[in-house]
């Protein structure tokens, strides 16, 4: 089973490459005894901590997302994610918020490629499928 992936970006103006990274953390994966110890001591702040109170029977873990801001900065991003454990109708609880570093503005997830600048000269990224890295 493959829990995550990096994925490679070239542009197709000045030829700059990025990698991000997607999917679940393998160290950090649901049911990880560290994690929820870290959630209920408030590491990951205190609405998190209110959620895994509120949903203790909730799965969580962490996972690696690209996130992109309104003025272009883009980078992966760890994001903790707590769900209900009915993997047939999953609902997110908590999810994870992040501000861009360049501007302070909140990031969002990033939802499709196509949606990806080069963060040099603001060209059209094109995914290198030749270089994708999956994890396992």
């Amino acid at each position: 089973m493959t829990v995550g992936y990096a994925r490679f970006f070239i542009c197709e103006k000045c030829g700059k490459r990025i990698e991000l990274a997607w999917g679940m953390s393998y160290l950090y994966g649901w049911g990880n005894t560290e994690l929820l110890e870290r959630i209920d001591s408030g590491k990951y702040g205190r609405k998190a901590k209110e959620v895994r109170g509120s949903h203790q029977e909730a799965l969580c873990h962490l996972e690696d997302h690209p996130f992109i801001c309104r003025c272009g900065h883009i980078e992966a991003c760890k994001s903790l994610v707590m769900m209900s454990n009915d993997l047939s109708k999953p609902e997110v609880y908590y999810s994870s918020e992040h501000m861009c570093p360049v501007c302070n503005k909140r990031m969002r997830p990033l939802k499709e490629s196509g949606e990806i600048r080069c963060p040099g000269c603001g060209g059209e990224m094109e995914e290198d499928l030749k270089s994708m890295i999956m994890i396992d």
